[in-house]
């Protein structure tokens, strides 16, 4: 049972007067929260408002989400125009979800802000939705007559119209007069072009969207590129008579090449090469970790096919058998030249010298795909005045015949043994030319020289 407020006695006169009055400084604290509360409440509609009308987006185009502007004003103002323009009072824009079963108010003029946090309404049985959603426009001259059409608004008029991209229809306009009301073909024409440049700030704000996100894939793509560069190594000498130099690049913006050199504990020189074969954000982590399980494994004492089969074992464990990688590893002792090296897959090994050169590997089953890869060990020398040259698959034409980005074994060998005297620097810088020269690249491209002074 609800007690009344105030009592008969509590109005009282006397009892009045005998109340305390509420202070100046209370009813100065009282107004100012209830100023705030205020402004908390009106900067609630806005972000109301502003979340509507980006989520109108994400249902128009299938979750694009806007980051770029403003929206809401410019929804706002489409529907204030069409207001004007057919003499209705208000119009509220219904966008359709992802499943097409419900439509929800996105933006509106016209109408209290509050309307936009009813749920949504379900499309099934909303006839002037349906029916607007396959005929050019929909009037309904007198709503309290026509209760069929299921209105949003209790007012006098309406008008409807779809909101379609292209062939997909998005939703549906509402414009509303308080009072029933003849529609003119004119008003009919003017929602008509009203739900035209609707769809078009939406799909102009998707397209924005796009753009900025673009932008930003090919920063954060540019940003791993320049990281791959850093990750190799420069060209120094790596002892007193032994100097190295490399060149990679990528077919796209980053790559599945690398290739590095170090000295070991022992004292011997270590130099690889490796390519996943294909570039692309995929390639580039397949290459990261490889080149990470390599330089861990090289650290301790070792043979050069113990070290492939820990990248292999590595590899495979962290995919599904889809990593693949083509890895040469060589170490030589830099007082003997002599040395050792291990390959899998097809990244080619050539000794080059003044007077021709022998190859080293050939093709086998690169690492990644088999956990019972078993690459061997074999023997090299280097000579004073040799040098081993690491070769990626994607540098290298098959079949000795011409392709494009790529030279044959003989262009290669040639220019390196032009430019041998010179040391490695200056072959690679004839090697860069010719493959300029070879046209486009298909494929990831890097080679590797080290050179016996």
């Amino acid at each position: 049972m609800l007690l009344p407020a105030c009592t008969e006695a509590m109005m009282d006169v006397d009892s009045a007067d005998a109340q305390p009055a509420v202070s100046k400084s209370a009813a100065e604290t009282l107004a100012l929260a209830a100023s705030r509360i205020a402004d908390r409440l009106r900067e609630f509609e806005g972000l109301l408002r502003h979340d509507e009308a980006t989520r109108a987006v994400e249902d128009a185009f299938a979750g694009n989400m806007p980051t770029a502007g403003h929206i809401a004003d410019r929804l706002e103002s489409v529907l204030q125009e069409a207001t004007v323009a057919t003499g209705c009072d208000a119009a509220g824009l219904y966008l359709l979800d992802a499943d097409t079963s419900q439509l929800k108010l996105r933006s509106c003029f016209g109408l209290p802000k509050s309307r936009l946090m009813q749920p949504p309404r379900p499309l099934r049985g909303s006839l002037g939705d349906l029916e607007a959603l396959v005929s050019p426009v929909v009037t309904i001259e007198d709503i309290p007559r026509m209760p069929h059409w299921e209105s949003p608004e209790e007012r006098g008029a309406a008008i409807v119209v779809a909101i379609r991209g292209g062939d997909l229809p998005l939703g549906t306009l509402w414009l509303w007069d308080d009072q029933p009301r003849d529609i003119t073909s004119a008003q009919q024409a003017s929602a008509t072009l009203a739900a035209g440049r609707i769809a078009a700030e939406l799909e102009r704000e998707v397209i924005h969207t796009k753009s900025i996100e673009q932008t930003e894939i090919r920063d954060e793509l540019r940003s791993a590129s320049a990281w791959q560069s850093r990750q190799l190594p420069p060209a120094i000498p790596l002892d007193q008579d032994w100097d190295v130099s490399g060149w990679c690049e990528a077919a796209d913006t980053v790559g599945g090449d690398w290739f590095a050199w170090d000295v070991l504990p022992d004292g011997k020189l270590a130099i690889a090469i490796a390519s996943v074969g294909t570039s692309g954000i995929e390639s580039a982590l397949t290459a990261a970790t490889a080149r990470s399980a390599w330089q861990s494994h090289t650290g301790y004492r070792h043979k050069t096919n113990q070290v492939l089969s820990r990248v292999n074992d590595t590899l495979w464990q962290t995919s599904t058998g889809d990593q693949s990688t083509s890895l040469l590893y060589a170490n030589v002792d830099p007082e003997t030249g002599e040395g050792q090296f291990s390959a899998a897959g097809n990244c080619h090994g050539l000794i080059v010298n003044r007077y021709g050169y022998r190859m080293l590997t050939s093709p086998t089953k690169p690492l990644g795909h088999d956990p019972d890869v078993r690459p061997m060990v074999q023997s090299m020398r280097l000579l004073p005045g040799e040098a081993l040259v690491l070769i990626s698959q994607g540098a290298l034409a098959s079949n000795g015949s011409p392709q494009s980005g790529r030279l044959t074994q003989q262009e290669l060998t040639d220019a390196i043994r032009r430019e041998l005297h010179n040391g490695p620097e200056p072959a690679l810088s004839c090697l860069r030319r010719l493959f300029a020269q070879a046209g486009k690249a298909d494929a990831d491209r890097s080679l590797a020289i080290l050179q016996r002074q």
